[in-house]
């Protein structure tokens, strides 16, 4: 198993500890944090949804869910893409922030807290290719935030 493969294995067993506690710990009530919750999860469908559309439009194809840039896709910097690198990954987190606070259970915080190190060093690494990929990615980086814009 290659670096990018072990990478797509630990967020699937990720999402699955995520759904196993969500299903077995008790909720909790954090007052308005439910309603924040679904904040976040609406921001979290919204950047998906944005993704997905910027990259059929360059690419004619989903977003590969390896951190591996396909070898004949473009760089994708329209759309969402121009403000936020990994918009996939800031939907992810945003939508299990949401799952916690409209849950309520700490421990959820905590696997949050987990899957943001673990998108962090994805993206790290996924950075690493993209600029061995594409002459331009550096400058691209400078212009655009990891996961929220200007950041």
């Amino acid at each position: 198993m290659n670096k990018a493969q072990a990478y797509v294995t630990v967020q699937f067993i990720l999402f699955g500890m995520m759904l196993v506690a969500m299903a077995l710990l008790p909720t909790q009530d954090l007052g308005l944090g439910r309603w924040v919750g679904v904040f976040f999860m609406a921001v979290a469908v919204a950047f998906l949804g944005l993704s997905v559309q910027a990259h059929n439009r360059i690419n004619n194809r989903p977003p590969n869910i390896t951190p591996t840039p396909h070898s004949q896709s473009e760089l994708v910097s329209v759309g969402i893409y121009g403000y936020v690198r990994h918009p996939i990954y800031t939907a992810v987190m945003s939508g299990i922030l949401g799952a916690w606070l409209t849950h309520g259970n700490m421990a959820l915080g905590a696997l949050w807290a987990v899957f943001v190190v673990f998108f962090t060093f994805k993206a790290l690494y996924e950075e690493t290719l993209l600029k061995a990929q594409y002459a331009d990615y550096s400058t691209y980086m400078m212009h655009t935030g990891r996961f929220l814009p200007f950041l």
